[in-house]
């Protein structure tokens, strides 16, 4: 039966067997024609939301709310999932304990064995749109391997250096050991900061583990539940949330990630802030990893509009700054892509996106590759 992985079809059922305990003792027909229109409004429910679940299926379950770092990737996720709204991007994702994307789904051992690092960034350094081993993080991966040093990747889609901070002060908080943090710094962050910075983890429920499998089962089958939680969960009591009035919905919240970099109304309308809030929570992040006493890198690169509009550096500026007031290694990819003939550049992005293509990851893994060895034995 279509209906079984509904929710609703589960509500209908319970209310059948209510109304059958009940009829006998209830003889009002007016009883029966409500308790009949009920079953019939839970039945199309359930067929809406089965139907919708599998029709939407881009809303993956295995992103989850988080009430320590906002959201994050299901621990031992193994499936295939699309990118992009046509599914031309078919790809297996797998996540370990820890819900970081991985080669498998692994139990990580809090307790490191030997060096070990971890990169944090956004979808870029997740990876959507490819398997681990054609991502940068999943090349890098096997590269480091050969040299007996383990990487994990605890990036997630739309993280910005507040989720960096809390999400690396919790596993560390946790007993996570790694040597080195690699933090790669996107363009949209600084709009994401603005976002973020309504959320404050307390805020969400503490019986939310307790209720776990049953939010999952939610997430998973009913396209009802997760649009609820997307739009009144996450972005309730925040007026800045992405399908805000504020930003003019959610389609132009997109189409403003970039623009604090060359517009003046996007800078003043969020990018001053968000730069604020950015370099507020980088430089908490930064103190976490002097205390621990973890090498800090940070990492940027330029979207294809800031390539094929010229616009100028002040995304890297930022954070060249940043880096070289606290001693922080840097590695910048702006040369790396500028020295792209601008008639190829759409070669190292994804068609009508701004995501690296599978090209794009391999040139960016090799180039990360050659500053890691360059910067390799340079202390904190």
């Amino acid at each position: 039966m279509i209906f079984v992985g509904s929710p609703f079809f589960y509500t209908t059922l319970l209310v059948c067997g209510i109304f059958i305990i009940l009829r006998k003792k209830i003889k009002s027909p007016v009883f029966k024609i409500v308790w009949i229109n009920i079953v019939v409004i839970l039945f199309f429910f359930s067929l809406f939301d089965t139907v919708a679940v599998k029709m939407f299926s881009n809303i993956n379950p295995f992103r989850i709310l988080d009430n320590r770092f906002h959201h994050s990737l299901k621990p031992f996720t193994n499936e295939f999932t699309t990118w992009d709204t046509e599914g031309k991007f078919n790809y297996l994702i797998q996540t370990n304990s820890l819900g970081f994307v991985d080669s498998e789904t692994r139990t990580v051992n809090m307790k490191k064995k030997g060096k070990r690092i971890m990169f944090i960034g956004d979808s870029f350094i997740e990876g959507v749109g490819y398997p681990w081993e054609e991502t940068v993080a999943g090349r890098i991966s096997e590269k480091l391997k050969s040299e007996g040093v383990e990487l994990l990747n605890a990036s997630v889609a739309s993280y910005s250096p507040k989720l960096y901070w809390l999400k690396t002060e919790y596993f560390l908080q946790a007993g996570l050991e790694i040597d080195e943090l690699f933090v790669f710094v996107d363009v949209s962050d600084i709009i994401d900061e603005v976002v973020y910075d309504y959320f404050v983890p307390e805020t969400f429920s503490k019986t939310r583990r307790i209720m776990e499998p049953v939010i999952d089962f939610f997430s998973k089958n009913s396209f009802i539940y997760r649009s609820y939680r997307i739009r009144y969960v996450i972005e309730q009591d925040n007026p800045y949330r992405e399908s805000s009035e504020f930003w003019g919905g959610i389609k132009n919240f997109y189409l403003l990630k970039p623009q604090w970099i060359f517009n003046e109304q996007a800078f003043e309308m969020y990018g001053r802030i968000g730069i604020e809030l950015a370099e507020k929570h980088m430089d908490k992040l930064h103190k976490l990893c002097k205390k621990n006493k973890i090498k800090l890198t940070i990492v940027v690169w330029p979207w294809d509009i800031n390539l094929k509009k010229k616009h100028d550096r002040k995304h890297l500026d930022i954070w060249k700054n940043f880096a070289s007031n606290r001693n922080i290694d840097l590695i910048q990819m702006y040369d790396l892509f500028e020295s792209i003939p601008i008639e190829t550049i759409d070669r190292y992005f994804i068609p009508e996106d701004i995501h690296w293509s599978k090209k794009g990851n391999f040139m960016v893994s090799e180039y990360l590759w050659e500053q890691m060895n360059k910067n390799k034995g340079e202390k904190k």
